[in-house]
């Protein structure tokens, strides 16, 4: 194919090719946040953030509710965690169903600030929950320790909202008519909720040792969360697993007289 392009063609391709690239980057950005170039430094100190049980006024960390690893893949996912994996947080075009999408994705470091702000107890908002750099580092952590190939979107499930009441109500109920395993109740519970309920050490959570047994209340919170407390979805503790806990917890809370 042969020709010149003269005059006034070129500038004009040349306008019009910028616009078009321009509107797709647009789009582009409301779809995902952009991630901070990849630096060792960086990438440090997102993991330090990650673990750092002194971020906030409450001693708990981001580890300690998030997997850095693939849960269903190595041994430690023993431990079973309240929130999802942070693998390809980073790449992810909501979070929080919703709350934090395009740029506020980038800004709040895929919505951890909600987290430091609610359960770490840091900031009067989320603008001082995190820093931007902080947020960037974060991301670059999630960015780091990911494979490169996980979903965009995320589906979760939840019992802590006020649709989900006849969902709750349901699991309530037959958590509540099992007859638990207080064996296999104290391994749940040595597994998903000693690090904040420690007995005798201090701990982001109460002494349960300490606390009245009720076995509706506790039920309800483990599902629903309380102020501090984060919530576990059914996916991570199903209503038998509850009412393996509730056996278990009867046997070191105090009984109502």
């Amino acid at each position: 194919m042969q020709g010149v392009l003269t005059g006034p063609v070129i500038p004009a391709l040349i306008a019009f090719g910028s616009l078009v690239l321009g509107s797709c980057a647009k789009d582009a950005d409301r779809e995902r946040p952009a991630v901070s170039t990849l630096s060792a430094s960086l990438v440090v100190q997102g993991k330090n953030i990650f673990y750092d049980r002194r971020f906030g006024p409450r001693p708990v960390a981001c580890a300690d509710c998030h997997a850095d690893y693939a849960e269903n893949r190595i041994r430690a996912a023993r431990n079973i965690k309240p929130g999802g994996a942070v693998l390809g947080a980073h790449r992810r075009i909501s979070a929080w169903g919703g709350e934090f999408t395009g740029k506020a994705l980038r800004r709040y470091g895929a919505g951890a600030a909600r987290c430091v702000l609610r359960y770490q107890g840091r900031g009067r908002s989320y603008d001082d929950a995190l820093s931007q750099s902080e947020s960037s580092a974060l991301l670059a952590y999630f960015r780091a320790v990911s494979t490169g190939d996980e979903p965009r979107r995320v589906s979760w499930t939840a019992l802590n909202r006020p649709v989900d009441s006849l969902r709750l109500a349901d699991a309530l109920n037959e958590a509540l008519r099992r007859r638990g395993d207080p064996e296999r109740g104290g391994d749940l519970f040595d597994r998903a909720c000693r690090r904040c309920h420690a007995t005798g050490n201090p701990a982001a959570g109460p002494d349960l040792r300490l606390r009245l047994f009720d076995a509706r209340t506790v039920a309800r919170l483990a599902w629903t969360g309380r102020g501090a407390m984060p919530f576990f979805p059914p996916d991570k503790l199903s209503p038998g697993d509850v009412a393996d806990l509730l056996a278990f917890l009867q046997t070191i809370m105090k009984r109502p007289r």
